[in-house]
């Protein structure tokens, strides 16, 4: 009972909280980030995620002052053209 109770409450003020667009997954026409909601840009995100944790696999394989920063400036600068906006 008490979870039913408690789920009633959370789903009404999920409902009164978020926007309109959260809840069924698609933003609106005039969304300021209405990009971060489309299919390429989620696989963008994912590559860029790929990228962080391969770089992170090579810092663990090879602790080394050097690759880190130059590695890290390098993965960094890719990361941010690959979710560039006007490419």
């Amino acid at each position: 009972m008490w979870r039913e109770l408690f789920a009633f409450y959370w789903q009404r003020l999920r409902d009164w909280w978020l926007p309109d667009y959260c809840l069924d997954g698609r933003p609106e026409s005039s969304h300021f980030h209405r990009r971060r909601h489309t299919r390429e840009y989620r696989l963008k995100k994912r590559l860029v995620q790929r990228l962080w944790l391969g770089f992170a696999l090579l810092i663990l394989i090879a602790p080394t002052l050097p690759l880190l920063a130059g590695g890290g400036l390098f993965t960094t600068f890719v990361a941010f053209a690959i979710l560039d906006e006007s490419a």
